[in-house]
């Protein structure tokens, strides 16, 4: 009976150690798919951290150069500012080169358009009045075609000038 009896009890103990033992089977199935769950977070968050580490890298590539740009647009309208100032003052210095370039045309013009009249009344005038006021070199006065003597206003400077009013030639004499 003793026999019998530590044969039960053994039997009981190798019951209780069989359903111990699948309970720690199903603990470790447990554990290891707990593992297998842990790893693949670990292998996502890994990959996050590698996106966010490259993404973190690319916003502050993105903000050194805008740093960058930053400066160089501080140095540029430094730079514009300066130019800007130069520019107005060739632009002053040309605007003055223009007027004066254009006091000269309208001199040159005016000598050109005397010349021309000279020469369009010397063909037309009389040349007998001509040639007789160059000859006594009247002085203040002028003959028309038709020999009416008419006051001029003379400088004195020795040249001929133009009444295109009368369109005769009068010689200013000193």
């Amino acid at each position: 009976m003793k026999a019998a009896l530590s044969v039960k009890a053994d039997a009981a103990a190798l019951a209780t150690h069989a359903g111990s033992l699948q309970a720690l089977e199903s603990a470790m199935q447990a554990a290891e798919s707990r593992l297998a769950n842990l790893t693949a977070s670990h292998e996502t968050f890994m990959r996050e951290a590698q996106g966010g580490i490259v993404a973190a890298t690319r916003a502050a590539n993105e903000a050194r150069a805008a740093v960058v740009a930053a400066a160089s647009l501080a140095s540029l309208r430094e730079s514009t500012a300066a130019s800007a100032a130069e520019v107005h003052t060739l632009q002053h210095e040309l605007d003055g080169v223009r007027k004066a370039l254009a006091d000269v045309h309208t001199m040159m013009d005016a000598k050109a358009d005397i010349a021309s009249v000279n020469a369009v009344l010397e063909t037309k005038a009389n040349k007998a009045t001509v040639s007789q006021a160059l000859a006594n070199k009247v002085c203040h006065t002028a003959r028309t075609r038709r020999g009416r003597r008419i006051p001029m206003q003379c400088k004195h400077t020795g040249h001929a000038r133009v009444c295109a009013r009368y369109a005769v030639r009068y010689c200013v004499s000193p």
